[in-house]
């Protein structure tokens, strides 16, 4: 009798064990989730601050966008946002699960003109201004030509880092700026 007590004690304390366990899972998971979506959310409200940088430096500008060279240094006075903690330049950095992530610059968006009847050469819904890019410094900036075709998409995928929710790579994702403001979300899966 005394026996089949230890049994049964042990039998509910592994039970009640492998639920705890599997609550600790689906807990984690759902935690990783809840970061990744909120990660996802500052990166897109740093784009759009900075987008609004961008449009107001074209502003003063003659309707340009910055040189690719200093594109941070030249639109950071532009910046609003400083009830952020670290003030209005934190927007020039975004969260993700590994390093700082910092945007890089398209050069074909750099002298970009606003002016519908000036010197435009792109269509700007399909040129692409800012992307995502962990470990990046300032200024720096790579040539994205405007997504109009298989190759230019390629050209894009080769440029990009996926740096949210990086657990799982077939759904890892990085949100992308374009030069109307519109921002969009790329997962791996979505470039394949």
């Amino acid at each position: 009798m005394r026996l089949a007590q230890r049994e049964l004690s042990l039998i509910s304390l592994t039970v009640v064990l492998v639920i705890v366990a599997l609550l600790g899972f689906i807990g984690y998971r759902a935690l990783q989730g809840f970061k990744a979506n909120h990660d996802m959310l500052i990166a897109k409200e740093n784009l759009h601050l900075l987008h609004e940088a961008f449009f107001n430096y074209a502003q003063d500008w003659d309707q340009m966008y910055p040189p690719a060279d200093r594109w941070t240094d030249s639109i950071a006075g532009y910046l609003s946002g400083s009830s952020q903690p670290g003030g209005a330049l934190a927007s020039l950095h975004g969260p993700g699960d590994g390093p700082e992530i910092s945007y890089v610059y398209n050069d074909l968006a750099a002298g970009y003109s606003l002016d519908a009847h000036g010197k435009r050469q792109f269509d700007p819904s399909r040129l692409i201004l800012l992307i995502e890019r962990p470990g990046a410094g300032p200024n720096v900036h790579v040539a994205i030509p405007p997504q109009v075709d298989p190759e230019a998409e390629h050209a894009l995928l080769q440029q990009l880092a996926f740096p949210h929710g990086s657990d799982d790579p077939q759904t890892a994702a990085t949100v992308v700026l374009y030069a109307t403001g519109a921002y969009k979300v790329f997962t791996r899966r979505d470039l394949r």
